[in-house]
């Protein structure tokens, strides 16, 4: 059984020896799958962040 990996400008399948790419559809699928959570993270460590920093700016004392 020949390797095939995913074409990404199309979609279609195509011959790993043909393309030159060993990366099989599992990886492709898995980086496709764990995008929108990663980026969910990033944007929640973002947000905290932020939230703590104007936590800091607003204490009312004087103090920054």
């Amino acid at each position: 059984m020949e390797p095939f990996g995913v074409d990404v400008f199309t979609g279609e399948p195509l011959p790993a020896a043909v393309s030159a790419v060993w990366d099989n559809y599992m990886v492709k699928r898995q980086f496709l799958n764990i995008a929108p959570v990663l980026a969910q993270q990033l944007l929640l460590v973002d947000e905290v962040m932020r939230a703590g920093k104007n936590m800091r700016g607003n204490r009312g004392d004087g103090q920054e």
